[in-house]
């Protein structure tokens, strides 16, 4: 896992990435929670096919994979056209979060 956050954090000084606007002081685009993982960043197509990128080559390096079945995706404050062509670009369901970030 301490290579992801790496190529994460790499990742997050490219200059397509754009923080979370609450998340910016953080300094971090992710925050592991045991076998869970929480991104917070700016909603965006562009930064969302770099980050699936690196999930990629992290699971082809470790050998580890998301589990499809209980991973979602959770977009808020964007327009309902991006949040369908980013679930739709990262093959993935719609979650939801019990808080409003």
């Amino acid at each position: 896992m301490e290579y992801l956050g790496r190529e994460l954090n790499r990742l997050a000084r490219n200059g397509n990435f754009s923080f979370h606007p609450r998340c910016r002081k953080l300094d971090s685009v992710h925050i592991y929670f045991a076998d869970d993982l929480l991104m917070c960043y700016r909603a965006d197509i562009i930064f969302d096919r770099l980050l699936n990128g690196e999930f990629m080559k992290f699971s082809n390096a470790s050998r580890l994979h998301a589990n499809v079945d209980t991973s979602s995706l959770n977009v808020s404050g964007v327009a309902t056209q991006t949040k369908a062509e980013i679930l739709e670009e990262l093959e993935n369901v719609e979650g939801a979060l019990p808080l409003d970030i």
